[in-house]
């Protein structure tokens, strides 16, 4: 099977772990309990804490570069596995205090028209987290 490669803007490609308001204010404590489990972490880059806006989380690097082909065909992008194995060996109980506070967690892939990897989205659904994706305008 062939198909179109994924269209990635290099410039704008983010894959992102956000915690945010939905019913109640964002639980500042319990998003910051979360993000401290990043701290050390080579797979999580840039932090954010927005109270004004009530959203918090992280993204996730973006690097190394894949290896290889099989690699390139399966993941896509660095980050899409960074993300898959940061999840992997995460207890589905770890996001349950922020759903009761009123808040939500989801994946946000922003910039990328292309297959979101299987493995990845395996780890969102055994977690009950959403994805939201804000992809690339579509050109005429």
């Amino acid at each position: 099977m062939t198909g179109r490669p994924p269209h990635v803007d290099q410039e704008r490609f983010r894959l992102l772990l956000r915690i945010y308001a939905e019913a109640t204010d964002l639980d500042i404590g319990l998003a910051k309990g979360l993000q401290d489990l990043t701290i050390d972490d080579s797979r999580v880059g840039n932090r954010y804490l927005e109270q004004d806006e009530g959203i918090a989380g992280w993204e996730f690097v973006n690097a190394p570069g894949l290896s290889g082909p099989l690699e390139v065909s399966k993941w896509q992008r660095r980050a899409f596995l960074n993300a898959a194995d940061w999840l992997r060996d995460k207890s589905p109980t770890l996001f349950q205090p922020l759903r009761d506070a009123g808040n939500k967690v989801d994946v946000c892939v922003v910039g990328y028209n292309g297959p979101i990897p299987s493995d990845l989205l395996k780890e969102l659904g055994r977690l009950g987290l959403g994805l939201y994706i804000i992809g690339l305008p579509h050109s005429s």
